[in-house]
């Protein structure tokens, strides 16, 4: 029974703890592991509680166990493992061990190979006597760690927008470098919601997050459409004021970043890969520095009202702000108004004027100014200054005078001194002032103090105090007068609660002041949630004014308490109640009601509305008991460019005593109606703005009226305007002077008649700079102008087109220009810059001729010409060993790159057939083929070909030749009976190519098809043209090929002998011996002398080794004429023919040739040597 027992528990524990070793990080092991004793004292345990492995690696640990008893026993150990695992220990061995002694048994286990994850397992060992009677069990935990990692990378970490661009296409790649499968967590997000990511088609939401498991070493990429909404045309107001129609605006970036992480919570937080990709909409127009200028901008805003009628009025408006060098700041604006039709100085005297200059020390202003010194007279005109002692410190002086500041007798002059300090937690502002009045002959002096600290986090305690004399001129009399007032704001109760106080009181003989005044505001709002809140708002206003011989009391006491909701779907919504009450002259008034406010503003789709609702009753509590009803609505709404206001009254809202009771007699309403918008026309120079509004009231009359205006704006900064104003008005039957008490009745009424009039009026607005003399500029606006130097001259002439989209980068700035060719910087420091121009859409083949640097020295116009750029033409050939089983197949060369590379890389890939094409700038440059294509099987014969790109040629031509490596061939002959001939074995060893190859440079391709493959160009900033250029230039010119730009025809590393199949020669004897007859010498070569020859070679071969597809086509040539061969030091025979004088008629003779064979080219022969056609070209001259 024990032992069927034990065989249960047994079977039950591997059962167990196999699904125990399927979970993950799910057994904490035990900080301290402890030797298990069973009662026998026999104890046991493992030498180490945690075994942390690697995938592949053996587990491997020691059981130790101590036979404390005092007799000899024997156990057996068995080990449970996750099934599918294999234990290295003997099964079903007896152990033994001798009263006191020890043994230590080694436990090795082989996990299987997939282990997936991180992932910790239980193994348990248990032992048990001969009898099958437990002794007990122990364990130990095995432990392997997940190798987590993966990249995600962009195409593009920074695009740029061409103008008016609004989607441009990006992807994601996920490489998975760890040694598991990877479980990823991909997700894309963005900030502005003007941007959405779209499929790779660019038409439908693209699908994210995305989950995906990615195998160990493999990757995968996701392809998206980024997409920028564009607001069409008057979907929203242009600002009037600011609006300039042939500027792209302000450089906007757009970022999209994308974050990677595990979806596995026991992964969460070990590992995450992200990248961010900026989308660029540059603007044509950056202002280095706003404060470097050499010119102080004017704006000039005249305009003209009523030109047509009796009294026109002339309305000169000049405004503007000055940044100085030391970031300093000046501002100025006046007003000029003119309405004689004779001549006058008032318009000067009376113009409104203000200068104002500040420093980081210290500032002056002058014109229309105030003091600011409550009790004294603050109207005229004057200049003041302030002077900053120190961060914490400043002192002023200030003079006024009126109504002029030099007027010889002024009607009040006022002059005086301030002083403010503060620090983190103090504020004091102490104020001083003497006004003289000549009006009412009076002398005031006064002194203010406003004091207020934040001791107290969260809290502002502050005070008022004043005092003031008052000396009449004519009298000894002295008055004095005093102000004082205190006021709070805080926030307490877990900041779930606002409060503000403030109160004040005005003496009757304060400063100016006639008449006591008593102000008194309190305000609290309490949050009772996120969206919920509480407002009440009470202020009391009381004033004494003087009615003949005593003083009347007035005063003011409203109360409304506010519920409001923020952030609903209808927007911000706030019922309120109020109880106000009025005393006025004696008469009291009291109105209570209810109302609501009702807003809402969305700036994504542009739209806003207001709505104000109030309504209650009036009672005036001396003279009328009863409650008079009132209605009061106010409504606006605002969709794009239009909108449209509304206001209904109905009743009485008056609380002064005439107009009260007379409203309440006549129960009277109003309402008025007003419609506005804006049109830009498609042509955007042109806008137009146009408001009309009706208005009715029961107690005035009717009118219409109808406000066009018209908007012109130039290149130049013009800004032209034509307005008008066309009203139609009827007067309403009453009489404001008929009051409650006071209606005629029995008087004659006349008929109300309508009255008209038009209003015409014109404006001109622009901005000037008027430079400042004798100035020394630290900076200068430079206006560029980008076009295509068809002549390549470096000038711009008529018939050269301007370039758009095309970044202008100087240092850090960024420009672009726009539809005009046109971008400017404007204030950059005067010196040297890096500098670097590059257009966004591929120009096929046209590029920048620039300097890396510039140098501005004055604000000017800098051209910037793109030139052509030279076309390199290649091609990839490729021999294979004859005795490769697909020798005969032929092998796709496409996607094979090519670069050419100086301070940038130029990239293109090859076609099939192993042509490639692409144009690079002037320049010097390493031209190289991507070796790693070729593996262990090819190999080149040579790369990194030196190329010094000019304006001497327009294309140029270099091959690379891959060969593949030969084998080692054993033949052995047999006869017929099938016995060993003893002929000696033909053996080939590996054929390794010359240093210095002899090659045949096919005849250049000017006229080839676009390549199919996007042309690169790899900058040092990291930007990539976007557009593959289709090439299709069609100048053939043969003066103009450059044949390599090499010394010597040796350099082109060519072996025709290894790129064409070996055969027998399929030529005649006869044939034959006319090569070998016509076999030139190198002393034969130097017949010519000094002279220099052309001629065209058809092949180069070894002798003996004639492929015979070629030897076929030079059997034709034989037949038509003299075919020479020259065979050099290395046993490569040549073959050319014809003498020619001249490159044109070398040029004409390969044009026939090409017929027969085509990959024939031009050489030159010069004292007994061939060389290339360049260098015969540059030797001859012609």
């Amino acid at each position: 029974m024990i032992k069927v027992l034990l065989n249960i528990i047994f079977l039950f524990g591997l059962n167990y703890f196999s699904l125990i070793s399927l979970a993950q990080d799910t057994l904490p092991p035990p900080s301290n592991f402890q030797p298990v004793i069973n009662s026998n004292n026999l104890q046991f345990s493992f030498k180490k509680a945690l075994v942390e492995f690697s995938k592949g690696e053996m587990i491997s640990n020691v059981l130790s166990v101590n036979n404390n008893k005092n007799i000899e026993i024997k156990f057996y150990a068995d080990i449970s493992i996750p099934t599918k695992w294999s234990a290295l220990t003997q099964k079903n061995k007896l152990y033994t061990l001798a009263p006191g002694d020890s043994t230590f048994i080694p436990i090795h286990i082989l996990p299987k190979i997939n282990l997936r994850g991180s992932s910790r397992f239980l193994f348990t060992v248990y032992l048990y006597n001969e009898n099958d009677e437990p002794y007990g069990f122990t364990f130990f935990y095995g432990e392997t760690k997940k190798n987590i990692s993966w990249q995600l990378s962009t195409n593009e970490n920074k695009i740029y927008l061409l103008n008016e661009q609004t989607t441009a296409p990006f992807n994601i790649t996920l490489g998975n470098s760890g040694s598991d499968d990877q479980d990823i967590h991909l997700t894309l997000f963005n900030l502005s919601k003007s941007v959405s990511l779209l499929d790779s088609t660019g038409q439908f939401e693209a699908k994210q997050p995305i989950t995906l498991n990615l195998k160990s070493q493999k990757d995968t990429t996701f392809y998206y459409t980024f997409s920028k909404h564009v607001e069409p045309r008057n979907y929203r107001l242009v600002d009037i004021e600011g609006y300039n129609p042939y500027s792209l605006g302000e450089e906007k970036k757009y970022t999209v970043t994308a974050n990677s992480t595990s979806p596995n919570p026991s992964d969460y937080n070990k590992f995450r890969a992200g990248a961010k990709i900026d989308f660029v909409q540059l603007s044509d127009l950056w202002t280095v520095n706003q404060y470097g200028t050499d010119v102080i901008p004017l704006l000039v805003d005249l305009n003209a009202f009523n030109i047509l009628g009796d009294n026109p009025m002339l309305n000169l408006t000049l405004q503007g702000q000055t940044f100085l060098h030391d970031s300093s700041t000046i501002v100025y604006n006046s007003q000029l108004t003119y309405s004689s039709n004779y001549f006058t100085t008032n318009p000067y005297q009376n113009a409104m004027l203000y200068l104002g200059y500040f420093h980081s020390k210290f500032n002056v202003q002058y014109g229309n100014i105030t003091g600011g010194v409550m009790g004294t007279y603050q109207n005229g005109r004057g200049i003041k200054a302030e002077y900053y002692i120190n961060k914490n410190q400043r002192i002023g002086v200030f003079f006024t005078n009126s109504p002029r500041l030099f007027s010889k007798n002024p009607d009040y002059t006022t002059f005086g001194l301030t002083h403010n300090y503060q620090n983190s937690i103090l504020r004091i502002n102490s104020q001083f002032g003497h006004s003289i009045s000549n009006v009412q002959h009076k002398f005031t002096d006064v002194l203010n103090v406003n004091a207020s600290t934040n001791f107290i986090k969260n809290h502002t305690f502050g005070i008022r105090a004043g005092v003031s004399r008052n000396v009449k001129q004519d009298s000894l009399i002295v008055k004095y007068g005093w102000m004082g007032g205190v006021y709070y704001n805080g926030q307490y109760l877990h900041q779930k609660m606002n409060s503000n106080l403030s109160a004040m009181y005005i003496s009757p003989t304060f400063g100016i002041y006639s008449y006591e005044q008593l102000t008194v505001n309190v305000g609290n709002q309490y949050h009772l949630n996120k969206k919920w809140n509480i407002f009440l708002n009470n202020n009391y206003y009381r004033y004494f004014e003087l009615s003949s011989t005593f003083y009347k009391s007035n005063f003011q006491l409203n109360n409304q308490l506010n519920f409001n909701r923020v952030n609903s779907k209808a927007g911000n919504f706030t019922p309120f109640t109020f109880y106000n009450f009025s005393r006025i002259q004696d008469f009291r008034v009291q109105s209570r009601g209810l109302g609501l406010n009702l807003g809402k503003y969305n700036l994504n789709e542009n739209y806003r509305y207001f709505i104000n609702i109030l309504s209650g009753y009036n009672r005036a509590i001396d003279t009328l008991s009863k409650d008079y009803f009132f209605l009061q609505f106010a409504g606006f709404v605002q969709i794009r460019t239009v909108s449209f206001s509304a206001r209904y009254q109905l009743g009485n809202r008056g609380i002064s005593k005439t107009y009260f009771l007379y409203n309440s007699a006549k129960n009277p309403q109003s309402i008025t109606l007003s419609l506005r918008h804006q049109y830009v026309f498609p042509r955007p120079a042109f806008v137009m703005q146009n408001a009309v509004s009706y208005s009715y009231s029961t107690l005035s009359g009717k009118s219409i009226n109808f406000n066009p205006e018209f908007y012109c704006f130039t290149k130049g900064g013009w800004r032209f305007r034509i307005f008008a104003e066309i009203n139609f008005s009827l007067s309403a039957n009453s009489d404001i002077r008929e009051t409650y008490y006071m209606y005629s009745g029995n008087g004659e009424v006349s008929q109300p008649q309508w009255n008209k009039g038009f209003y015409l009026g014109i404006g001109i607005r622009k901005e000037f700079g008027i430079p400042i003399p004798k100035t020394k500029n630290k900076y200068c606006t430079i206006n560029f102008v980008v076009f295509y130097d068809i002549n390549g001259d470096g000038k711009r002439d008529h018939n050269e087109d301007l370039l758009e989209n095309v970044v202008i980068r100087t240092d850090a700035w960024e420009i672009i220009t726009n539809k005009d060719g046109e971008a400017t910087l404007k204030n950059v420091p005067i010196g040297q810059h890096l500098f670097n121009v590059f257009s966004i859409p591929d120009l096929k083949g046209w590029f920048p001729h620039i300097n890396d640097t510039i140098t501005f020295s004055k604000s000017e116009k800098v051209y910037i010409p793109f030139a052509r750029g030279v076309k390199v033409t290649g091609k990839v050939f490729l021999d294979k060993d004859k005795i490769s089983a697909d020798a005969d197949k032929q092998m796709d060369l496409s996607r094979i790159k090519i670069s050419a590379i100086n301070a940038r890389t130029f990239i293109t890939l090859t076609r099939f057939d192993g042509t490639f094409e692409f144009y690079i700038p002037i320049g010097s440059y390493i031209l190289t083929m991507d070796e790693k294509v070729l593996g262990e099987r090819y190999q080149l014969l040579q790369n990194n070909f030196e190329l010094n790109i000019d304006d001497k040629f327009d294309n140029l031509f270099i091959p690379f030749y891959i060969i593949e490596k030969r084998r080692k061939v054993k033949v052995t002959k047999f006869d017929n009976s099938g016995n060993k001939v003893d002929n000696p074995i033909i053996e080939r060893e590996n054929v390794q190519p010359s240093n210095n190859p002899i090659i045949e440079q096919p005849k250049p391709e000017i006229n080839q098809p676009s390549i199919n493959d996007t042309i690169i160009e790899e900058k040092h900033e990291d930007i990539k043209p976007i557009d593959e250029p289709k090439v299709n230039n069609e100048n053939n010119n043969e003066d103009n090929y450059n044949h390599g730009n090499m010394s010597d025809l040796n350099e082109l590393d060519s072996l025709i002998s290894i790129l064409l199949s070996k055969t027998e020669s399929p030529l005649s004897e006869e044939d034959l011996a006319k090569i070998e007859e016509n076999k030139t010498t190198p002393n034969d070569l130097s017949k010519y002398g000094d002279k220099v020859v052309y001629s065209i070679q058809i092949g180069a071969f070894i002798k003996g080794d004639l492929p015979r597809e070629t030897l076929a086509k030079l059997g034709k040539l034989i037949k038509i004429g003299k075919v020479e061969s020259f065979e050099d030091e290395k046993g490569i025979t040549k073959f050319f023919v014809g003498n020619y004088n001249t490159l044109n008629e070398a040029t004409f003779a390969k044009n026939e040739l090409t017929e027969i064979i085509k990959d024939v080219f031009i050489i030159g022969i010069n004292k007994g040597k061939i060389i290339t056609a360049k260098k015969a070209f540059e030797l001859n001259g012609k």
